[in-house]
């Protein structure tokens, strides 16, 4: 029998959120990789009856959104904790929420690093594992979570979910008629898009090749190596011999694929969730963009909030917070995916994944990562643009900033 109303037919459209698996009444839907290291639903015939309950709550297949909302207030801010801001990817927001809910003796949910440098969402009760969450990671993170969140609603714990926009408007669509949610805090980030885990390990592979040691410590967004915009941009690896590896986000392989978008998941290229419309109470990015009398030299993040539940929160910990007035408007000029998606994978983007794969399937890493990456003519003429643009304004910004003293 043909499953029509299964989610097998999903492809490029699949967020890889893994929301299907969890609510298959019958365990007929398992995740494989495919070629390129993105998690794809499997449909097992013999078990899937047919019943299309993974089409109707995928979140990428919802006719009618569920928990969505337009910000109501914008504000930009810091940690007041230097330690913790200099630690965080921008502003040390998420810290000061988590905080703010582990004191209430509730449970905060958030991707980390595992041992073998992938990312996963796991569950942290005390500030300890929480640490482990903070910073960024540009790796997709295997988000299982979802009925252990809403056995804890059911309980009347307080949880504070972190993930991208998919991940909780996945959660969003599953808790939907199932659970309360008062007592559930959920905050996305303007997500650009997320890279292949297989892509990363390839690249973890190689950087401890070269090292001739195992990765003790990795940093995506390193204090130490900044870009024209003193906003923290580079990647960093710490070996156990010592070594280290630290390139900005102009030169070091793995993050330049990122910037020019040639391996990431296809459903980020068209994403239904880079709109104003937000899952989560309140939303947090960097404050591209930010004006010039607010510039800091350790990050400003962006705060939206877009909940009765998020301005609840911000009141909560915005005496802990360095903050101030913003708008919408000023988000969006900074960050383009706060109104719309990239719009579609580019030809030269195509060429790019092309190539990449082929390089993948011959397992010629060197080439890949040494060549290929680090000097290809389109990222070069890509960076010089984008290195010339930041110079601009951040010179600009500076004048700015000493005139209106």
């Amino acid at each position: 029998m043909e499953k029509t109303d299964s989610i097998a037919d999903i492809n490029d459209s699949c967020t890889g959120c893994k929301l299907c698996e969890t609510v298959c009444p019958h365990s007929a839907i398992t995740f494989s990789d495919d070629e390129e290291g993105f998690w794809q639903p499997i449909v097992a015939d013999d078990q899937c009856t047919n019943c299309g309950l993974c089409r109707k709550k995928c979140p990428a297949l919802l006719k009618e959104p569920v928990g969505q909302h337009a910000p109501v207030d914008v504000y930009g801010g810091w940690n007041q904790d230097q330690l913790t801001h200099q630690k965080s990817s921008s502003g040390g927001v998420f810290s000061l929420l988590a905080q703010a809910v582990l004191e209430q003796d509730g449970l905060v949910y958030g991707a980390v690093f595992k041992d073998d440098w992938t990312v996963k969402h796991i569950r942290a009760t005390s500030p300890e594992e929480v640490a482990r969450m903070r910073g960024a990671k540009y790796i997709q993170s295997d988000c299982t979570v979802y009925s252990q969140i809403a056995a804890d609603l059911k309980q009347g714990r307080k949880v504070l979910f972190s993930g991208t926009p998919c991940q909780v408007a996945a959660l969003r669509s599953y808790l939907d008629g199932k659970v309360e949610q008062e007592q559930l805090l959920c905050l996305d980030f303007v997500c650009n898009s997320v890279n292949s885990p297989l892509l990363f390990t390839l690249y973890c592979r190689h950087q401890e090749h070269r090292a001739n040691a195992k990765i003790a410590a990795i940093n995506f967004r390193d204090t130490n190596i900044r870009n024209t915009t003193c906003i923290k941009s580079g990647l960093s690896f710490t070996f156990d011999n010592g070594a280290v590896h630290k390139k900005d986000i102009y030169s070091d392989p793995f993050r330049s694929a990122h910037m020019l978008h040639y391996f990431i998941r296809k459903a980020c290229y068209d994403c239904p969730f880079a709109q104003s419309g937000r899952y989560g109470d309140l939303t947090i990015a960097d404050f591209w963009g930010v004006p010039p009398q607010h510039l800091h030299k350790d990050g400003v993040s962006l705060i939206l909030v877009n909940t009765e539940t998020g301005q609840a929160y911000f009141e909560v910990i915005k005496d802990k917070l360095s903050y101030f007035p913003s708008s919408f408007e000023t988000a969006a000029k900074g960050n383009p995916c706060l109104g719309h998606p990239m719009g579609g994978m580019k030809t030269w983007q195509q060429h790019g994944r092309d190539r990449i794969n082929e390089l993948i399937r011959e397992d010629n890493l060197s080439e890949l990562f040494d060549v290929f990456l680090r000097g290809n003519i389109v990222k070069r003429t890509a960076f010089l643009c984008k290195f010339l643009l930041d110079r601009t304004n951040y010179l600009r910004s500076l004048l700015m900033s000493k005139a209106n003293k």
